[in-house]
C-alpha cells in the first residue's frame, strides 16, 4: 500500500516512502506502479579534508554536513570554486537544501538515483564495482573485473472454481481469478583499471546478466453446476503480470607510459520470458442437471502482461605514451518473449439470459518495450606514428510475441433475450530500439 500519490504536491519524504503514479502523470514514471524513494545522496560527505582527489567544489556540488544537513555550492558567479578543505557553511555561496521535501506532482519517477519500482512480487538488485590501479617505475599492470547476475522466476497457479454446486442468488454471481505477479530486476556492474609505468598495461572487464521468467496459469471455472441468479453471472480470468529489467555494465581502462596498452570489454545479456495460460469457462457434462440462468452471462479471459527491458554496455579505453594501443569492445544482447494462451468458452451446458447478452470474450493486449545499446570509445595519444585505437560495438535484440487466443461456444444450448457475442482479439504491441 502506497504512502502518497503522484497528485500530492509538496510532501516530506523519508527513505523508503512509497508513491503511486496516477494516470496522466507526465514528468516520468509508469502509471499504476508504486515507486520507493531511495533517499537523497549528496555528492560529498563530511569529513573529507585531506582526501587525495579533493580539488574544490564547483557550482551545483552538494555536501552532507556532519550533522546530516544538505548544502549546495551555488555562488553568484557559477565559475567560482570553493577550495577550502574545511567548510564554513555560513560562507556566501552555500545554500541549505531540504532534498527530502519534494513536489510529487512534478517528480520524475524514472530518475533511478532517487526512485525504484517497489511493487514487484520479486524485487532484485545486484551491484558490482571493481577498481584496480598500479604505478611502477618500469612496469605497471592493472587488471579489473566486475560482474553481476540476477536469476528470477515466478511459477504460480491462480484458480477460482465453482464445481458440482447448486447456486441460487437474488443478486449477481462472480467467479474471478486475477494474477498481478511482478519481477523488478536491476543490475549495475562497473570495472575500472588504471596503470602507469615505462610500460603501462590496463585490462578492464564488466559483465551483467539477468534472466527473468514468469509462468503459470490463471483459471476461472464454473463447472458442472446449476446456477440461478436474478443478477448477472460473470466468470473472469485476468492476468496483468509484468517484468521490468534493467541491466547496465561499464568498463574503463586507462594506461600511460612509453609503451601503453589499454583494453576494455563489456558484455550485457538479459532474457525475459512470459508464458501464461489464462482460461475462463462455463462447462457442464452435457446433461440437463447443469444449467445457468441469469439476467446476463459473461465469460472473459484477458491478459495485459508487460515486459520492459533495458540492456546497456559502456566500454572506454585510453592510452597516453610514445607508443599506444587502445581497444574498447561493447556487447549488448536482449531476448524477450511472450508465449501466452488465452481461452474463453462455454461448453456442454444450457445457458439462458432474461435481460442482457451472452458474452464470450478472449483478449490479449501484451506490451513489450526493449532498449538495447552499446557505447564504446577508444582513444590513443601517441608521441610517435606507432599508435592505434580500435573500437567495436555489437547490439542484438530478439523479440517474440506468440499467442493462442480463442473464444468459443461448443455443444451448448444458448437462449439469450438480447445478443450472443463471441470475440477473440489480440492487440499486443512490441517496440524495440537498438543504439550503437
Amino acid at each position: 500500500q502506497q504512502d502518497f500519490n503522484s497528485t500530492d504536491e509538496i510532501t516530506q519524504l523519508a527513505e523508503g516512502s512509497l508513491v503511486l503514479v496516477e494516470d496522466g502523470h507526465l514528468p516520468g514514471g509508469i502509471a499504476g506502479r508504486i515507486y520507493r524513494y531511495r533517499g537523497y545522496v549528496a555528492d560529498y560527505q563530511e569529513p573529507f579534508a585531506g582526501e587525495d582527489d579533493f580539488d574544490g567544489f564547483v557550482d551545483g556540488d552538494t555536501v552532507e554536513s556532519v550533522e546530516g544537513s544538505i548544502y549546495r555550492w551555488n555562488p553568484d558567479d557559477e565559475d567560482d570554486e570553493y577550495t577550502e578543505e574545511t567548510i564554513d557553511f555560513e560562507d556566501a555561496g552555500w545554500q541549505p537544501l531540504a532534498p527530502n521535501r519534494r513536489n510529487l506532482s512534478t517528480e520524475d519517477y524514472g530518475n533511478t538515483r532517487l526512485w525504484e519500482l517497489a511493487d514487484g512480487t520479486i524485487t532484485a538488485r545486484a551491484i558490482a564495482v571493481s577498481v584496480a590501479g598500479s604505478l611502477g617505475s618500469k612496469l605497471g599492470v592493472s587488471i579489473s573485473g566486475a560482474g553481476a547476475e540476477s536469476l528470477n522466476s515466478i511459477s504460480s497457479a491462480t484458480q477460482a472454481v465453482v464445481a458440482g454446486s447448486v447456486l441460487e442468488s437474488g443478486g449477481f454471481v462472480q467467479v474471478v481469478a486475477h494474477d498481478t505477479s511482478k519481477i523488478v530486476s536491476t543490475i549495475d556492474a562497473w570495472a575500472v583499471a588504471l596503470a602507469a609505468g615505462d610500460i603501462g598495461a590496463g585490462l578492464s572487464v564488466g559483465y551483467g546478466y539477468a534472466e527473468n521468467e514468469i509462468g503459470g496459469a490463471v483459471h476461472a471455472y464454473l463447472r458442472n453446476s446449476k446456477v440461478s441468479a436474478d443478477g448477472a453471472v460473470a466468470v473472469r480470468a485476468e492476468s496483468s503480470q509484468a517484468i521490468d529489467a534493467t541491466v547496465l555494465a561499464g568498463s574503463v581502462a586507462l594506461a600511460a607510459g612509453k609503451a601503453a596498452v589499454a583494453i576494455s570489454a563489456t558484455g550485457v545479456w538479459v532474457t525475459n520470458d512470459l508464458n501464461l495460460e489464462v482460461l475462463a469457462a462455463i462447462e457442464g457434462d452435457g446433461t440437463d442437471k447443469n444449467a445457468v440462468t441469469a439476467s446476463g452471462v459473461t465469460v472473459e479471459a484477458e491478459d495485459s502482461s508487460v515486459i520492459r527491458s533495458e540492456a546497456g554496455a559502456v566500454s572506454v579505453a585510453a592510452t597516453f605514451g610514445k607508443i599506444g594501443l587502445s581497444v574498447a569492445v561493447g556487447l549488448a544482447r536482449a531476448e524477450n518473449s511472450f508465449g501466452n494462451k488465452i481461452h474463453a468458452n462455454i461448453q456442454d451446458i444450457s445457458v439462458e439470459t432474461t435481460k442482457d447478452d451472452v458474452v464470450v470474450n478472449a483478449t490479449q493486449r501484451a506490451l513489450l518495450t526493449s532498449l538495447t545499446y552499446a557505447s564504446t570509445a577508444a582513444v590513443t595519444v601517441s608521441l610517435s606514428p606507432a599508435g592505434g585505437a580500435v573500437t567495436a560495438g555489437v547490439v542484438t535484440s530478439i523479440n517474440s510475441l506468440s499467442a493462442d487466443v480463442s473464444a468459443a461456444i461448443n455443444n451448448a444450448d444458448i437462449t439469450s433475450l438480447r445478443e450472443v457475442l463471441v470475440e477473440a482479439k489480440d492487440t499486443s504491441e512490441a517496440e524495440s530500439t537498438l543504439k550503437n
